[in-house]
C-alpha cells in the first residue's frame, strides 16, 4: 500500500484522517518521520501486516452503538426510525444478496420489538 493512498483507504474504512493523523499512525508502527514528510514525492509503501497494525487501533476504538446507528441509517432511507421488509430487501439486493422473502421476514421477526413488522432504531 502506497503511503500516499492511506488517507483514501482509511476514509473507505470510515475514518476521516488528515495528514497529521496519518503521520502519527505511521510513526506508531515505526515508519520514519522523514519518510512520512516526503511521502507525496516517494513511492514508499507499507505491507499488509503494517497496514493491519495501522488500522487496528482505529477499528478497536470504534463505538459499537455508534456503528450500529450508522448502519441502521443506511437501511432507513426515509428516516422513519425503522427498517421495513421492503428496505431490508432493497439493501440485500444492492449488495448482491438474494434472500427469499420468508428469510428476510424471519430476520425481522427475530430482531424486532414490535411483533415482527419492522426493526426499530431505539427500543424503550
Amino acid at each position: 500500500v502506497a503511503i500516499s493512498s492511506l488517507p483514501a483507504m482509511c476514509y473507505a474504512l470510515g475514518f476521516n484522517l488528515d495528514g497529521f493523523d496519518i503521520k502519527g499512525l505511521l510513526q506508531n508502527i515505526g515508519i520514519d518521520a522523514g519518510v512520512v514528510n516526503h511521502h507525496e514525492n516517494s513511492d514508499v509503501e507499507i505491507n499488509l501486516s503494517e497496514f493491519a497494525q495501522l488500522v487496528k487501533p482505529l477499528i478497536l476504538n470504534r463505538d459499537p452503538l455508534e456503528q450500529a446507528e450508522l448502519l441502521f441509517e443506511l437501511f432507513d432511507e426515509e428516516k422513519e426510525g425503522q427498517i421495513s421488509l421492503r428496505q431490508l430487501k432493497r439493501v440485500a439486493q444492492e449488495v448482491g444478496l438474494n434472500f427469499l422473502e420468508e428469510d428476510l421476514c424471519e430476520m425481522i421477526k427475530e430482531a424486532s420489538s414490535d411483533g415482527g413488522r419492522t426493526l426499530l432504531s431505539k427500543v424503550d
